[in-house]
């Protein structure tokens, strides 16, 4: 990745999650079932530290420090 391409998906990644197009995509599901008790979302009230941060999750290509592809 170019060094300018790589500083913009940089501040984006550290940016707080935006909110999905649909707002009933799982965010209340997620919150209501005790995922962020383990999970961090940021800008979200899930501040969970054990499991990974799931912050745009969904814009990830891959998964696993990039060791698995991120697909059905």
């Amino acid at each position: 990745m170019e060094p300018g391409a790589f500083s913009i998906w940089l501040r984006l990644e550290a940016a707080p999650a935006r909110n999905a197009s649909d707002p009933d995509a799982g965010r209340s599901h997620f919150l209501s079932e005790g995922c962020g008790d383990c999970h961090t979302i940021r800008g979200t009230a899930a501040r969970g530290t054990g499991g990974p941060d799931l912050t745009h999750f969904g814009g990830r290509k891959s998964l696993a420090a990039a060791t698995l592809p991120h697909n059905e």
